[in-house]
């Protein structure tokens, strides 16, 4: 499970996040959607323990993201932080990723279920 609690990031007088806080459980698909500027990808790195956040907390699997860095990493981080597989397109890195892990066909058609 991911715990982000009151994550708050500042890049100088930008606020990049502002006490974003959720919970991804396991099992379930989670996405972090937003216009660019939004924050995804400076949350992303706080997960991955590649950034340390201005307050708050994260935790992976009961590990903090921050004084337990290398727990984090064994196991919990991505492949790369630019996908699994980098010399592709993003819906086909999708695509690609949801296949190794055996998402059902009709469930990662780009049109949805085809039954």
């Amino acid at each position: 499970m991911i715990e982000a609690s009151s994550l708050s990031k500042s890049f100088r007088e930008v606020r990049a996040l502002d006490a974003l806080s959720f919970a991804a459980r396991d099992g379930s698909v989670t996405a972090l959607l937003g216009r660019n500027g939004a924050g995804k990808s400076t949350t992303l790195r706080i997960l991955y323990t590649v950034m340390r956040t201005d307050s708050g907390n994260a935790r992976i699997d009961d590990f903090d993201t921050v004084s337990q860095t290398r727990r984090t990493r064994n196991g919990s981080v991505p492949w790369s932080t630019r996908g699994a597989f980098i010399r592709v397109s993003r819906p086909a890195n999708m695509w690609n990723t949801m296949a190794a892990f055996t998402v059902p066909q009709a469930a990662n058609s780009p049109r949805g279920p085809t039954s």
